[in-house]
């Protein structure tokens, strides 16, 4: 005999991981590892989506891993969409913190960082809430007020934390001497002389 014969409700639960259909699946979360490819060539993914709740990105950071391809693709889709937004609606913005420092690095985000800091240009912070909010909503994302009152957070969904946050800063920036950054093969405008404040704040 090959092994006891799986009896029971209980018993039947306890092995449904091992159903080849879930096999992968569960190989993938016992494993931390969100894409597979196989020896046909076809990339799979495990993760999350733009549809679902995000992976537990800390026990990713604070292991020293990079933020799972998901999660940063999920970032990368909020990012671009807000600034399409932004540019049809002609909301001024600029990069900041560690988005803006992966722009210098390496032209990308950061594979660390978990969110993305824009500064809103304060003339038009008051219109995150009088008109983005409810294109956000139309556009099927989530965009909440933050508890700290001078900051908005774009979501995916209401239940995916994986944020683009909107700030409102003190730091003066002049919206025509801005310069263009690349960030994930698109240019993203910053303030003039940037790399001055990332050595302020880094």
């Amino acid at each position: 005999a090959v092994g006891r014969v799986v009896s029971g409700s209980e018993e039947v639960m306890q092995a449904s991981h091992l159903r080849p259909d879930r096999q992968a699946k569960t190989f993938m979360e016992l494993n931390n590892l969100r894409d597979f490819t196989g020896p046909d060539g076809i990339t799979r993914h495990f993760g999350c989506n733009l549809a679902v709740t995000n992976c537990p990105v800390p026990n990713w950071v604070y292991r020293g891993w990079a933020v799972p391809p998901c999660c940063k693709e999920t970032m990368r889709h909020l990012l671009f969409y807000i600034d399409e937004v932004f540019r049809e609606m002609g909301i001024r913005y600029i990069i900041t913190d560690g988005v803006l420092l992966g722009s210098y690095k390496y032209g990308s985000m950061l594979d660390w960082d978990a969110d993305v800091d824009l500064h809103i240009h304060n003339d038009d912070f008051h219109r995150l809430e009088t008109e983005v909010q409810h294109r956000v909503k139309a556009d099927g994302h989530y965009l909440r007020k933050h508890v700290n009152n001078v900051s908005w957070l774009l979501q995916a969904n209401d239940h995916n934390y994986l944020l683009i946050e909107l700030n409102l800063r003190r730091e003066f920036w002049d919206p025509d001497r801005i310069w263009r950054l690349p960030v994930e093969g698109r240019l993203f405008p910053a303030m003039e002389d940037a790399h001055l404040n990332i050595s302020t704040w880094y």
